[in-house]
């Protein structure tokens, strides 16, 4: 069951780097995600029984596998269009998946309620080579089932290996309520 963990921390999670205020070359501001999101849109698994609702023009992918440990997780991601920022944002999503069997024990993490549902989650990040992946894993057990919950924030450095098409900071901090907005609205089916 502990080598479930590590992939729960490839899936969704909260990933962004750089500092959040004015850049110091260029002076301007980061680029901004919407604060406090209208989570609008739908998504509805009845084969796994839940649904969860995310803010308009984010993209629904099903059937996406990651890989861990070499173990393959499959489930949905709900993916923020970081492209359209042209910001150090290279990538954000949630992805959900569903596991056999009961989930890793709480202990030692964080155990938080969000909407009407107990959660436990931890926070984690890495950088390597001028790239930085943060991210927040939120898991729950039902019916016999690990639902988890993953926000994954991918950027880069502000600089050359950044591209010039990622040319301006990004402010981390505003896409925050965009997860746990997305998060509160969990549901199961039964």
């Amino acid at each position: 069951m502990r080598r479930l963990l590590p992939l729960l921390c490839t899936g969704l999670v909260l990933v962004a780097c750089n500092k959040t205020g004015p850049s110091a070359t260029t002076g301007e501001k980061p680029a901004a995600a919407p604060s406090n999101p209208t989570v609008t849109e739908t998504y509805t698994n009845e084969t796994e029984g839940y649904s969860i609702r995310y803010p308009q023009g984010w993209i629904v992918q099903e059937n996406v596998t990651l890989t861990t440990n070499d173990t393959d997780y499959t489930g949905t991601s709900i993916v923020y269009p970081a492209d359209e920022q042209k910001s150090t944002l290279l990538d954000s999503q949630v992805h959900i998946a569903m596991g056999e069997g009961a989930c890793p024990s709480s202990e030692g993490y964080d155990v938080v309620t969000i909407g009407n549902r107990q959660w436990t989650r931890f926070i984690w990040g890495d950088a390597a080579a001028g790239n930085k992946y943060d991210g927040m894993t939120s898991f729950t057990d039902h019916d016999g089932n690990c639902y988890t919950v993953n926000f994954y924030l991918h950027s880069c450095n502000l600089g050359p290996d950044c591209g010039p098409d990622h040319s301006k900071p990004f402010d981390k901090a505003s896409l925050i309520p965009s997860f746990e907005a997305i998060l509160a609205t969990f549901e199961f089916a039964s």
